[in-house]
């Protein structure tokens, strides 16, 4: 028998999605899992999405709806948490949808292995089927900069993890997951991955990840990495793993200048900032054969040799 420790929080920000967002409610109506509060939360919407929020609050008694004034994304999560009540806390984006047993199974995961958060595959991108302790979970998210793992949407969280360290989305920022994921991480007990995709992401042409504002991007990137360093420096292995992904950032400004995506003014800048900070990385347990080969051909005639190697990688 489920009582109320078993109530699961599903959070959904909704601005302006009338055309998919009945879609996304109907996927959670269809869930397995049978004790859910789901909280819509119509962040200022301008076309008929609050309407039908209301229209399914009406009808559907695990529905509620909270309208408020336009503030993005993250003011839309974090209102979701301040609010609700379930021992587990989801969220799910109003333009996306999920298969039935999206919560069921990651529930049970999470409870088979004790875990604070469970992630799950979406599309196409499967994870490995893997249970970490939290500082792994954060290392792995550091240094393999997988997107899985940085989104907010694909997981399930046990609900005190924003609570007891007052973690929040912040607001006003492009790729706010990437400022938030590491810190719920670095908290949780384990993290276990659901080799399953049951999650399905709908790239729109006008989302966040469609627009070419590259550099935007880089930036938060290397804002996450920094942020990410002060964050868990007082923990040695995940220190060096942030370290790892200040570099990597670094690396993908170069990246993103040779295949003339931002002004290559960029990429003299990148490789300035990897060269004079050669030593620093040079005892970082997580350089690997692939970081050592980029600083060896970095190193050599201006950087040419990088460059020409990564052009054909990009082509």
């Amino acid at each position: 028998m489920k009582t109320a420790e078993d109530l699961i929080s599903v959070v959904i920000p909704v601005y302006n999605v009338s055309d998919y967002l009945k879609e996304c409610l109907d996927s959670v109506l269809a869930q397995k899992y049978p004790l859910l509060e789901v909280i819509m939360i119509d962040d200022g919407s301008t076309d008929n999405s609050g309407e039908i929020c209301d229209e399914y609050a009406k009808k559907h008694h695990i529905f509620r709806v909270i309208h408020q004034e336009n503030g993005g994304l993250s003011a839309a999560r974090n209102k979701g948490i301040s609010v609700a009540k379930g021992e587990y806390i989801c969220f799910i984006d109003s333009d996306d949808y999920i298969l039935p047993g999206y919560i069921s199974q990651l529930h049970k995961t999470a409870q088979e292995h004790k875990a604070d958060i469970c992630v799950c595959g979406y599309g196409d991108i499967i994870p490995p089927e893997l249970t970490l302790i939290g500082s792994e979970a954060t290392v792995r998210l550091l240094t393999q900069q997988e997107n899985m793992d940085n989104l907010a949407w694909n997981k399930l969280y046990k609900r005190h993890l924003f609570i007891d360290y007052d973690i929040r989305y912040p607001e006003g920022k492009i790729n706010e997951d990437n400022l938030t994921t590491y810190k719920l991480y670095s908290h949780a007990n384990k993290v276990s991955y659901l080799p399953k995709s049951l999650y399905f992401y709908r790239e729109r042409e006008n989302s966040i990840t469609k627009k070419s504002n590259y550099l935007k991007q880089l930036q938060m990137r290397e804002l996450a990495a920094k942020e990410a360093r002060q964050y868990v420096r007082a923990h040695e292995t995940m220190r060096q793993a942030a370290d790892i992904a200040i570099l990597t950032a670094k690396f993908a400004y170069m990246d993103k200048a040779i295949a003339g995506k931002i002004e290559m003014h960029y990429f003299e800048e990148a490789k300035k900032w990897v060269l004079d900070h050669r030593e620093e990385y040079r005892n970082n347990i997580f350089m690997g054969k692939k970081l050592k080969l980029y600083y060896a051909l970095l190193s050599k005639q201006n950087g040419k040799p990088y460059i020409a190697f990564r052009k054909v990688k990009h082509e």
